[in-house]
């Protein structure tokens, strides 16, 4: 069986698949309890008869198959987010995590504009070898209309067997005619450290995307290749927005900074099995080198066992915002028709005892589902060295650095994928030859004069509250003065919203140089772009060079 931790939800289906749920929660439980075990038999019968009724009686016609999922969806939705029923299609989603790879051409998919788009493409495999680009759309697969369908369904469609062969229909910018493509699958190896460099004088700068096989060789030989190269004086280890991934993985990436014999984590749960103490088995690869790990709302269940067991052991500072608390172990279980029950077994505790769930995970739950005192989760603990910690809320970062949000007219500009859209733009056009543009005032203002041909609007937040402000007036009936007043205000408002783009020419200077460096030099090219103006970063920086502040950040008691 293998441990999972949070990925996004995976789809369900099958009749079979869910009476087998039914089934072996009876046939394989050690009944103690002779209670417990009538109250199920008692229940199985219930669901039963209840499902075979409504199938032969109902006044429409009932899928049997789909009803019946109905009623497991209904069951599991009752519990944990975490606890789900897996169909075939969505084990691909465990196997890349599992072994690290899938079966596919190379491209990530979104919708954009209401359109199947290609949002990025992998380096070295099919789709980037054929001329495939990022900003195709694409219209057919298997000269199945992908209109309408949901993305999920797409990109199980993409997905497939290494060795068999798919064919695209794509629209492409400034190309009139469509483009068609055959591309054979390959099994695309998942990349768990999308960037690794000294980014200063012997600090090295590491983003760790995910925790899937295999993440912790490739983590510990990435750091081998970087101390060939130089000195390593301090690492930064980005874990904002990971998802999490495999228990096993983060044990062995966290065995690469903190002592051996170090507790890293412990599960418990009802059963025996689910009681375990994983504990650092090998040495460290840099004992003594500072260490910053980046945390944020998006890092969640193995980034927080790995920052967990890096604030309990006092081996490095925490520098971000709060994490996301998913503190909850997943196993897989194989049913039968390639189906799967991935559900809640045992919850996880960093090195000091500590869970980090936050604690309304069951606010869907029926009352008296559970017998569960989600108030005793709020409990302190200490690190080693004594500092305060927390648990039920996830994990609070050491240095707390909160992001800028991003500005209304720049948030609009990426939910319509105008500047998405432009930067295809830019790399098809025949100005700039293949060659990455300076985002200079030039190219900012063809860019405003893509979005006036594009008609794009902004609206504002002032003109929101005019309207609502507007509604209220009239329905209670005030004055005509105010309502006049009310349309001088508005008029001022729409004259000012004319400058939004000057306003913002900055944050837009910055997206736009992002999206053109993910097109020009890849992920890595975006990534260091990212990082000129990221504020977490730069404290991150700032931290590690000054040794005696990072020192006290450890070992200070509150």
């Amino acid at each position: 069986m293998n441990h999972l931790f949070s990925f996004r939800y995976l789809r369900r289906s099958a009749l079979n698949a869910s009476l087998l749920v039914l089934l072996v929660l009876v046939s394989t439980q050690s009944f103690a309890d002779d209670e417990r075990y009538i109250k199920i038999n008692r229940s199985i019968e219930l669901f039963g008869r209840v499902y075979q009724e409504i199938i032969n009686n109902y006044v429409d016609e009932i899928d049997p198959e789909k009803f019946m999922r109905a009623g497991v969806d209904g069951m599991l939705n009752a519990l944990d987010p975490y606890t789900v029923y897996i169909d075939e299609r969505g084990r691909d989603e465990v196997d890349l995590l599992t072994t690290g790879r899938y079966g596919g051409v190379g491209i990530t998919i979104d919708i954009r504009n209401g359109a199947v788009t290609i949002s990025s493409i992998t380096e070295g495999y099919a789709a980037e070898k054929q001329g495939m680009m990022i900003g195709d759309r694409i219209v057919t697969v298997d000269d199945i209309d992908l209109k309408d369908l949901p993305l999920s369904d797409i990109r199980a469609m993409v997905r497939g067997e290494p060795g068999s062969k798919i064919d695209f229909t794509i629209e492409r910018e400034t190309r009139d005619e469509l483009l068609t493509f055959t591309l054979v699958r390959e099994s695309i190896r998942v990349r768990n450290v999308a960037y690794a460099d000294f980014i200063d004088d012997g600090i090295v700068y590491i983003k760790l995307e995910r925790f899937s096989r295999g993440s912790g060789g490739e983590t510990r030989q990435t750091l081998r290749d970087l101390q060939r190269e130089s000195l390593i004086d301090g690492v930064i280890l980005d874990l904002r927005n990971n998802s999490g991934g495999l228990l096993d993985a983060a044990v062995e990436v966290t065995n690469i900074f903190v002592p051996r014999g170090s507790l890293i984590v412990s599960t418990r749960g009802r059963s025996s099995d689910s009681m375990r103490r994983y504990v650092a088995s090998q040495e460290p690869l840099l004992p003594e080198v500072p260490l910053i790990v980046l945390i944020n709302e998006n890092s969640a269940s193995a980034s927080e066992i790995l920052a967990g067991a890096v604030q309990d052991l006092d081996r490095g500072v925490l520098v971000g915002n709060r994490s996301f608390g998913k503190g909850l172990v997943q196993t897989v279980a194989n049913l039968r028709s390639n189906s799967q029950l991935k559900i809640t077994t045992s919850r996880y505790y960093t090195p000091s005892g500590r869970s980090i769930q936050t604690a309304d995970y069951l606010g869907n739950a029926p009352k008296g589902l559970f017998a569960i005192d989600t108030d005793s989760l709020h409990t302190e603990f200490k690190t080693v060295a004594g500092r305060l910690v927390y648990e039920g809320k996830g994990i609070d970062p050491d240095t707390t650095v909160t992001k800028p949000e991003q500005s209304r007219y720049v948030g609009q500009l990426n939910r319509r994928g105008m500047i998405f859209r432009f930067a295809t733009h830019v790399v098809h056009s025949k100005e700039y030859a293949g060659t990455k543009p300076a985002v200079d005032d030039d190219l900012l203002d063809r860019f405003y004069r893509f979005l006036v041909e594009k008609d794009f609007e902004y609206n504002g937040v002032g003109e929101d509250m005019i309207r609502d402000l507007r509604e209220i007036a009239e329905k209670e009936h005030y004055s005509s003065e105010f309502l006049k007043d009310l349309s001088v205000l508005e008029a001022y408002i729409r004259e000012d919203k004319e400058h939004a783009f000057e306003r913002h020419r900055d944050e837009i200077k910055r997206e736009l140089a992002i999206e053109l460096a993910s097109r020009y030099n890849g992920d890595r090219g975006k990534i260091e772009i990212e990082l000129q103006s990221d504020v977490q970063f730069s404290a991150a920086i700032d931290l590690i060079k000054n040794e005696p502040l990072y020192r006290h950040q450890l070992t200070t008691v509150d």
